[in-house]
């Protein structure tokens, strides 16, 4: 089973999942290093209790923990927004990156949102949940986007080196949003923030 693992604190574990089911444990094995996660304390069809193993720099104060029953269809879906592809902007960079690349790594949060969004779409998702999405710069609202205060953003300034970087992407954001696009007709909210959101990573040079 592919494990991706992280926060929006620019850590990010990939690997594979392994349980050894004589004692409970869940581990994690990434570059051929498997270290033992997480023992399960409790699993039924409505909770999962568990105590954490292994407490290095992977865990930090605003980790989240999903967990998606097995028969969740993501795996099957086009818009599998847990694959690679759609998660490299979690690694943060380990020196200052030009205004090329932060450029490219606001394309790929956006790419992730959309997926993201687009999965709940196509499956029919009545409510669907924007948390995942708060890492983002954005408010979002049935009726548009609005950009947070820059002040306020500490989730996207951990996706980047430093906050100058992270202001800096903030700004190309901003210099898209403030030109004018023409908003579709008879779109419910959620294709709203896709159509929103797709026009600006494709803004974005």
């Amino acid at each position: 089973m592919t494990a991706a693992f992280g926060a929006y604190s620019g850590v990010f574990i990939e690997g594979k999942w392994s349980l050894n089911e004589k004692d409970s444990v869940l581990s994690i094995t990434e570059n051929r290093i498997t270290k033992p996660f997480i023992k399960i304390l409790a699993l039924s069809n409505k909770e999962l209790r568990f105590s954490l193993i292994h407490t290095d720099k992977m865990i930090t104060e605003d980790m989240e923990f999903v967990f998606a029953k097995e028969d969740q269809e993501l795996i099957n879906s086009k818009f599998d927004y847990t694959q690679k592809q759609y998660n490299n902007w979690r690694k943060r960079p380990y020196e200052p990156e030009d205004l090329e690349a932060i450029s490219k790594r606001v394309k790929q949060c956006l790419e992730y949102s959309v997926a993201y969004l687009k999965y709940n779409l196509e499956q029919k998702n009545e409510s669907v949940s924007l948390k995942e999405l708060s890492f983002l710069p954005i408010d979002f609202y049935d009726n548009g986007i609005q950009l947070k205060d820059s002040e306020k953003i500490p989730k996207w300034e951990n996706v980047f080196f430093s906050k100058v970087d992270a202001l800096n992407g903030y700004e190309i954001i901003r210099q898209v949003i403030t030109n004018d696009f023409s908003l579709p007709e008879g779109k419910s909210g959620l294709e709203l923030n896709i159509y929103i959101l797709e026009e600006i990573k494709n803004r974005i040079k």
